[in-house]
């Protein structure tokens, strides 16, 4: 008897696996959890130990994270909901995540290269919209399983270009576990 993750697994992969299909050329896969990066440019942004305060839009935000401080180029997960905070801020989200970032990464390479691969995104997270989309136009097979929510995260900079970003990781439970039980995506 199959349990739900295991016919979400085979789902994903499909009846033929990743290989099969109507393409000859070999599948790379990549499997990850897609997240959402809310980005939002400030004009200061002062790090203690433990948090990090900036100027938002309503006034100066502070917004706690594990240690230690955090410099530019640092990243740190907080263990409080980002939501309202980003609710606040407003900024423009793009899709991010290391598997969704690599994903992304190789269909550059293999359009650049011509390479003849297919390319297929195994996500643990619910996706969205916006994901679905650009993974789609760059030619990629997106299977969701849908394993825990996506989370967004907050992407700080103050107008310095890139390497003065700091980024705030949303704590989010792990994926479920392969047993069947849900707990975790709820």
């Amino acid at each position: 008897m199959k349990t739900h993750s295991q016919s979400s697994v085979n789902n994903a992969i499909g009846d033929r696996g990743i290989r099969g299909g109507r393409e000859s050329a070999p599948a790379w896969v990549v499997v990850g959890s897609s997240v959402g990066d809310v980005h939002f440019a400030t004009t200061r942004i002062v790090a203690e130990e433990d948090s990090v305060g900036f100027e938002g839009p309503t006034g100066w935000e502070v917004v706690s994270h594990r240690p230690p401080e955090m410099r530019p180029g640092d990243k740190r997960v907080t263990d409080i909901d980002l939501g309202p905070v980003i609710e606040r801020l407003g900024g423009r989200t793009s899709n991010g995540g290391g598997g969704t970032n690599s994903v992304r990464e190789l269909a550059r390479l293999r359009q650049l290269y011509a390479l003849p691969i297919r390319l297929c995104y195994i996500d643990t997270s619910t996706p969205w919209k916006e994901l679905t989309e650009e993974l789609a136009g760059l030619g990629i097979e997106h299977r969701p399983l849908g394993l825990t929510r996506a989370a967004k995260n907050l992407v700080l900079t103050n107008g310095a270009g890139s390497s003065d970003r700091r980024i705030i990781k949303a704590n989010v439970p792990p994926p479920a576990p392969l047993n069947g039980q849900w707990a975790a995506a709820a």
